[in-house]
């Protein structure tokens, strides 16, 4: 009888610890749930305020360039350093970039599909300073106007077609759109070339395919045929309000062709903006390009 006493309470014992077990688990599985939920809603809210914050950096963006000319100062300092705010929950960092400075891929070709020799020698010049062949423009070409007249259409096409799509007989929207042309234009070959190229006037807001001299690289400028060592004395001496600075202070550039000196020209009027906003381990990051003559104007980016 006491063998079966001892029977039952070791059998009792074993039955408890497998509950006890059971429950320990159940409310690890509750509390681990409980973490999962607080978190996934944390991170949702910490993105949202993210968001909102990044919106209201490029309304900042907005401001900045439609007082631009009442505050020059304020300006020039956030054009060359930028701006940033943070406190202990975030940051918000603002940044502007000149695109009038850069070539715009998108006047490679004109509306009737024919070559602009102009635009296209001076994309080509920059190009091979990441090793681009120059015949890779040609391709670029048929794909921003598919009647582009030099005989890569159906080598263009061919190539498109492998890849699933076929060329988009438009402009351009982003500069990495590059990287679906061709597969010399690969990301990181891409991200070099950004800082000379545009695509800005796909958004309908016009802007011609002249250069602002005042904010242009030395390898832009290099590539409108200005000599290196007069480029080297152009930026040392920036910046200039018209032709008559220039020509005092860089005589040389008098005897430069009327074709080179129309692609000049001595102010801005399109800067991308940056803003991003961090809440606790969320950023978020918007980029768009704005108009300073209607800041109002976005043109997606």
């Amino acid at each position: 009888m006491k063998r079966g006493m001892e029977g039952d309470a070791g059998f009792a014992l074993i039955l408890t610890l497998i509950i006890t077990s059971l429950m320990v688990a159940l409310v690890v599985e509750m509390a681990h749930q409980v973490y999962v939920d607080v978190s996934l809603s944390r991170s949702f809210r910490d993105g949202q305020q993210a968001a909102i914050l990044a919106e209201s950096g490029v309304e900042g963006g907005k401001f900045i360039l439609a007082n631009a000319s009442q505050n020059k100062t304020l300006f020039q300092t956030i054009l060359v350093n930028g701006f940033k705010q943070e406190n202990e929950i975030g940051s918000l960092a603002i940044s502007l970039k000149d695109e009038s400075g850069k070539l715009n891929i998108n006047d490679i070709v004109n509306e009737d599909g024919t070559e602009n020799l102009i635009n296209m020698k001076s994309v080509q010049t920059l190009g091979t300073l990441c090793n681009i062949p120059k015949e890779d423009w040609y391709t670029v070409a048929y794909w921003i106007n598919n009647k582009y007249e030099k005989n890569v259409g159906s080598a263009a096409m061919a190539y498109f077609r492998s890849k699933g799509y076929n060329s988009r007989n438009n402009k351009l929207e982003t500069v990495k759109e590059l990287t679906l042309i061709h597969k010399d234009f690969k990301p990181e070959i891409v991200s070099k070339l950004e800082p000379f190229f545009t695509v800005v006037s796909n958004r309908g807001s016009k802007m011609t395919n002249q250069i602002n001299i005042n904010s242009a690289p030395p390898e832009v400028l290099t590539s409108l045929d200005i000599k290196s060592d007069i480029v080297t004395r152009i930026i040392a001496n920036r910046p200039y309000e018209g032709s008559g600075e220039l020509w005092e202070r860089v005589p040389e550039m008098k005897t430069i062709s009327p074709t080179q000196s129309s692609r000049i020209s001595y102010t801005s009027r399109f800067y991308e903006v940056t803003a991003v906003a961090t809440v606790k381990d969320t950023t978020k990051t918007i980029k768009t390009v704005l108009d300073a003559g209607s800041p109002k104007t976005w043109i997606e980016y």
